[in-house]
Formats: structure tokens, sequence, C-alpha cells
């Protein structure tokens, strides 16, 4: 699961002590990736617009003079992120925070209660980092959320109408499982993922592709089948990425296959072969995103059709 991205904000020297301190206590949510965090020094550093969309969250750490550098025009008014940006305060010292412009914000510690003001410092640290344990967690699954609707809308996309399947069936069952034999043998999904790139490009095989315009752009490109075990082709994919990760301007397109899907005339079936590898597909695509492998891979999905085949 990624990391929620987070940024701490304080004011001044003292202040950044605290947060030095505070870190301790939230370290292992670092260590197990539940959080990636950075610092700034609100009264040295304006975040602009662009820097701050690269935020989940933004942990604020209320002192008077916190208060103050965050509306200061003059060192960078931040107010746009409380209109934008999910901001949690964190009640450092005593200050006017609940009648301020986070006034609305539900602060940590729960008790809102200032950490300078808590007899035993460590408890207050430690219902801090229960807050922001559970403010990272609701963050991630917001974001499966979006990503499950993002991805039921994809399918939708991509699947065909029970009309369109059983025009298809009938117009090509007479050879269709001799094509299909025919299309394992020698697939022509390349095209696909280059035509939706720009490229003009019919009936060409592998080895024209290769020749005429892989060489051109330096790329390669991989075939992996959505069948295979999703831990087979994470393998496959960070053994391939060491082979080439020293190697300049060498770059691989990995397309991802479904032929299953297009091999059933039952429309239910079709329908539930295509969501369940297109849910493989989202699960190895998260499971892979944290590593960007430096821009040397690029991933694709394909699924095809009977008309694909067989024409």
């Amino acid at each position: 699961m990624e990391a929620v991205k987070a940024a701490f904000l304080y004011a001044t020297n003292e202040d950044q002590k605290y947060c030095t301190d505070l870190r301790l206590f939230i370290a292992p949510f670092e260590r197990k990736e539940i959080l990636e965090i950075e610092e700034f020094d609100i009264h040295l550093t304006n975040i602009s617009r662009q820097e701050a969309a690269r935020f989940d969250v933004f942990f604020c750490l209320i002192s008077p003079a916190f208060l103050y550098f965050f509306l200061e025009e003059t060192t960078g008014d931040l107010s746009y992120l409380i209109r934008e940006r999910q901001l949690v305060p964190i009640l450092i010292r005593p200050s006017l925070w609940h009648t301020s412009a986070f006034a609305d914000l539900e602060p940590l510690p729960s008790t809102k209660t200032p950490v300078t003001l808590w007899k035993n410092i460590n408890e207050a640290f430690l219902n801090i980092a229960d807050g922001i344990k559970i403010v990272a967690e609701n963050i991630q699954y917001e974001k499966i959320s979006r990503e499950q609707e993002q991805g039921n809308y994809e399918i939708e996309e991509l699947l065909l109408r029970e009309e369109e399947f059983f025009t298809e069936v009938e117009k090509y069952s007479d050879v269709f499982d001799e094509k299909y034999k025919e299309f394992q043998q020698n697939t022509y999904f390349w095209n696909y993922f280059l035509q939706r790139h720009g490229y003009e490009i019919s009936g060409m095989t592998k080895k024209t592709l290769e020749q005429t315009v892989l060489e051109a752009e330096n790329i390669r490109m991989r075939e992996m089948n959505i069948q295979q075990e999703i831990d087979e082709i994470s393998n496959d994919i960070h053994v391939l990425y060491e082979s080439i990760a020293k190697e300049e301007q060498r770059y691989y397109c990995i397309v991802i296959y479904d032929l299953e899907s297009a091999s059933y005339n039952n429309y239910n079936t079709y329908k539930s072969s295509f969501s369940r590898n297109y849910g493989k597909f989202m699960t190895l695509r998260e499971r892979l995103r944290k590593y960007g492998f430096n821009g040397k891979i690029k991933i694709a999905y394909k699924v095809f059709t009977k008309s694909e085949i067989c024409d």
C-alpha cells in the first residue's frame, strides 16, 4: 500500500525540537511505509501550491508564532492550505488557535491540551502518534476506495456490452477456435499499445515491429499473461529492471494481456473473467507503483476481443 505523504510544519527552532521528538514516536509508521514525512519551517520556507500538491496531509505544530507566520503575507500567506488541503493542527503551546482559521479543524492531542501543559510529555506524544496513525489509515482507505471506483469505471468502459458480445460470438463461431490457437502463437497486441501512443501500424508482426519502430525509439517490449501469478509477474519485472538499471537509454514496455476472456461464449463467464483479470492487474499496478523503476519500465494492459483475434 502506498505511503501517505505528510508535511510537518513549524515556525520556530524550539518547535522543530518538538517535531524531532514526536518523530521518534511515529518512526515505526515510517519504517512500515505508512508515512513518508518532510519537514518545513514556514518562517524560512514559502510553500507554493505546486509544492503543496505533493502531499496528502499537513500536520501543523501550533504555537503563537506559527499562527502569526502562517498568515503573514511578507513570509508567504499559507491560508490557502486550509481551503485546499487536509490540515491537522498539533497543539504544541497555548495559543488562540480556537479563534483562528484552524478553529473548525479537529486538533491533536485528542484532549485539545497543548503538549507543553502535559505533566508527562511522552503521554502527549503517544496520544498524538495514535491520532496521526488514524489520519494516515483513513487517507489510505480513501485512496483505495477511489482506485476501486476508478477500476470499476475502467472495467465498464472496456467491457463489451452484452449485445456486442453476442454479435461477435455469432459472427466468429465457425473460425474462432482455429484463429484463437493461431493468435496464441503470434499475438499482435503490440500494435494496440503503439497505436494508442500515436503510431499508425496495422498487421505488423513482432519481428518487423521491433526492427522498424521499437529500435528507432530505443524501446524493448515484453509480453506477460495476466493468468500468471501476480508474484511471478512482479518478480519477472524486478529481474528485468535489475538487468537494465545501469544501462543508459534502454527502456521496456511491458504489455500485460488478457487473452482468456475472449475465449468464452457465455456473457456472465466473460464478465467474471474480465473483472477478475483486471482486478489482478490493478493489484499488480499498485504493488509496483512505489518502485518507479526510474522511468525505464512502463506497464500497459490489453484485453482482446474475438474480432481482434479473428480479423
